[in-house]
């Protein structure tokens, strides 16, 4: 009986170390280039997307990213819920100014990336 414990118990370790193995996250970045370890995407939004300092719509913008601007998402997070743009996502990027180096957020309803973020870049 001992024995049948013990194979079982090596089995289910073996069943979960595949399983988490399968499972797609984002990438470890041990060096990133030019000091960036992100993804880019592509602003939707038609004229501009609002960025914030916090992942929701209760503060004044802090700047916009134009329509079709490329920009660098260093992060995904958890924010307000928004039902317009590409597809209702509760789901905001962070993005940073390539010009000032200054981040802030945006809905990832109006940001599009070659896949969903979340396996893209880490969460914040």
């Amino acid at each position: 009986m001992l024995v049948t414990r013990r194979a079982t118990a090596v089995l289910a370790g073996i069943c979960v170390a595949v399983t988490a193995a399968v499972v797609p996250t984002a990438p470890a970045h041990a060096s990133c280039p030019d000091n960036f370890c992100g993804t880019w995407g592509t602003i939707v939004a038609d004229p501009y997307l609002s960025v914030r300092a916090t992942p929701d719509r209760s503060q004044s913008p802090i700047g916009h990213a134009n329509h079709l601007d490329p920009v660098k998402i260093s992060c995904w997070t958890w924010g307000e819920y928004i039902d317009q743009g590409q597809w209702p996502s509760a789901i905001w990027d962070k993005i940073v100014d390539d010009n000032t180096g200054s981040a802030g957020y945006g809905s990832d309803a109006w940001i599009e990336t070659s896949s969903d973020v979340r396996t893209l870049v880490p969460q914040c």
